[in-house]
């Protein structure tokens, strides 16, 4: 439960039909596709890893629950190395270090600060963050 507190998600526990014990799933209690992410968050902190990756954290979220889930894997990265890999730049989260790939090769890989400087690829399409850059 102390993860779940990390995460903000006690209120949301409780108000499921069983609790910490309801079943989560196809067909079980609906929750929304950011309370499954912040839980997944949860999990990944009880396990307590070395290294988190996510691949595509907030996927298909809204702006107010992308935000969420990036305060939650900032809580859950403290003392820990993680790998965020998302298709979308709002999807890079607070980094030291960042990598962009195009085709399979990497163009560009630098700090943020130096990423932001305005001959960068990164700095270009930050522009149009809505882009879908996979195949570019």
């Amino acid at each position: 439960m102390a993860a779940v507190d990390l995460i903000g998600l006690r209120t949301m526990i409780d108000k499921l039909p069983l609790g910490i014990n309801t079943k989560i799933g196809e067909g079980e209690a609906g929750i929304s596709s950011g309370e499954i992410q912040l839980l997944s968050i949860v999990r990944a902190i009880v396990a307590n890893p070395d290294i988190l990756l996510l691949d595509e954290p907030t996927s298909g979220m809204d702006a107010q629950t992308e935000h969420r889930v990036f305060e939650a894997i900032a809580k859950a990265g403290v003392g820990r190395t993680v790998f965020s890999i998302s298709h979308r730049l709002s999807g890079i989260i607070d980094a030291d270090f960042i990598h962009l790939m195009q085709n399979g090769k990497l163009i560009e890989s630098s700090s943020i600060d130096e990423l932001k400087d305005e001959n960068s690829w990164y700095a270009l399409y930050n522009k149009f963050d809505d882009l879908s850059w996979n195949n570019e």
